[in-house]
């Protein structure tokens, strides 16, 4: 059995906002592997305008493994995923 864990957080200050988000992925099984990944997000927001800046995959985790071994069962399964990416974004509202 997989479990997952998410940590969320944000400061802000003033116009300044910034969002931080935390996965954690993980086993009771010894012979899985655990995965942490992370994102950041800083956002200025001012009347109707929101500008941000985001960056996903910020630890640059490009594999996600799991693994299931028992004496008459193995099975590996690899999930790639997104390669770190960072996002300049703008809102506006009329």
């Amino acid at each position: 059995m997989y479990y997952n864990h998410t940590l969320n957080a944000s400061w802000t200050l003033g116009k300044w906002q910034l969002l931080c988000n935390g996965d954690y992925f993980h086993s009771n099984d010894k012979s899985a592997s655990d995965a942490f990944f992370l994102d950041a997000e800083l956002r200025y927001r001012r009347k109707k305008l929101d500008v941000y800046l985001s960056l996903r995959n910020l630890l640059g985790k490009n594999t996600y493994e799991k693994r299931y071994l028992t004496s008459l069962i193995r099975s590996y399964d690899t999930i790639r995923v997104r390669p770190r990416e960072l996002m300049l974004g703008f809102s506006y509202g009329f």
